[in-house]
């Protein structure tokens, strides 16, 4: 039984370590850093300073229409043609497929 146990312990030490040192070919490496430049569905610093600017002026025109404590339909209407302004960007910025070099 002791023999059994012991042989199984080592198997497993030996497997785990086999598994944990695999490396990754130099040419995957390169690949990966070639791809941290620009990823798919990330929002570059241009599209995330347009966002804060349009969460801004959302913000402004919300505190605007608050301001005589009532919104009228007017009002709620822009700040939804605002905040859908605000999304439909959002969605262009992350899928758009241009890449922006530095």
């Amino acid at each position: 039984m002791k023999k059994i146990l012991s042989l199984t312990v080592a198997f497993t030490l030996i497997a785990a370590a086999s598994f944990a040192q695999q490396a990754s070919s130099g040419d995957n490496i390169r690949r990966h850093s070639a791809r941290q430049e620009y990823k798919k569905g990330e929002a570059n610093k241009f599209d995330k300073s347009d966002s804060r600017k349009d969460a801004a002026k959302f913000k402004a025109g919300k505190h605007r229409s608050w301001k005589d404590g009532k919104i009228t339909h007017k009002e709620r209407k822009k700040l939804h043609k605002m905040k859908k302004h605000n999304r439909h960007h959002g969605y262009a910025a992350r899928h758009n497929h241009h890449r922006r070099h530095k």
